[in-house]
């Protein structure tokens, strides 16, 4: 489909993503010739990801010195009859705002976003500029509990209509109480009310979680990633 094949998954902290049609989004495929030059910083690319039903580009990457390292799901379902957010007690929700720094703080430090792996740290600016900056505000769910943010999802609605959590995080000393799931239903209403006709997010293959997602919010599985980096040298 449609959704498998274009740039969602640079949404979800990859580099570049190579299209099954040999096509990439970023830098370019000169990433793939040259993989010790991407390595090193070159045009900002350090990891490749591509479809695992790609077999030819899979096969383009091995030759060029990529190897597999991770891989990401593709979560999807229907954007009607999506459940309600459950709130748990205490918790409120509050737009983005124009500081967005307590939010950045919550991902990257609170609820520890690049203790995942495959997942980067991205300071404020940069964090801005790919997720707020642009963007519409309404479009981003803010949870406080205690007058303090506890939980963060962001993201979008693409061209194709599909809503899209690009991050969900969770304060973790909140973890448990069933945020993360409330965050999700609540990004996934407003990706409807703003045009999307299905939803979805990426998790990592490591994720514990992921199963519990795909039950709790009748999301199923549309695609596996694959994430490449160089082979090590010597």
């Amino acid at each position: 489909s449609s959704f498998a094949s274009n740039v969602k998954p640079l949404m979800v902290d990859m580099t570049l993503a190579a299209l099954p049609d040999g096509g990439a989004h970023g830098p370019g495929t000169a990433a793939v010739d040259d993989p010790h030059g991407a390595q090193s910083g070159q045009g900002g690319v350090v990891q490749v990801e591509a479809l695992s039903r790609d077999t030819t580009l899979r096969d383009a990457l091995a030759e060029q010195g990529w190897v597999h390292v991770r891989s990401q799901f593709e979560l999807v379902r229907p954007a009607d009859d999506l459940p309600a957010p459950d709130w748990p007690e205490g918790v409120t929700v509050s737009p983005l705002g124009d500081d967005p720094s307590e939010a950045h703080r919550l991902v990257y430090e609170e609820a520890g976003w690049a203790d995942v792996p495959g997942h980067t740290v991205r300071d404020l600016d940069e964090w801005v500029d790919l997720f707020v900056t642009g963007e519409d505000p309404d479009q981003q769910v803010v949870a406080r509990a205690d007058g303090r943010v506890v939980g963060v999802a962001v993201g979008k609605v693409f061209p194709d209509r599909t809503g899209w959590v690009a991050q969900v995080a969770v304060h973790r000393d909140q973890r448990g109480r069933g945020l993360g799931t409330a965050l999700l239903a609540e990004a996934f209403a407003r990706r409807v009310a703003a045009g999307a006709t299905q939803v979805g997010l990426g998790v990592s293959a490591t994720n514990p979680d992921a199963p519990r997602l795909s039950r709790s919010l009748g999301l199923e599985f549309a695609g596996e990633w694959l994430g490449h980096r160089v082979r090590a040298t010597t």
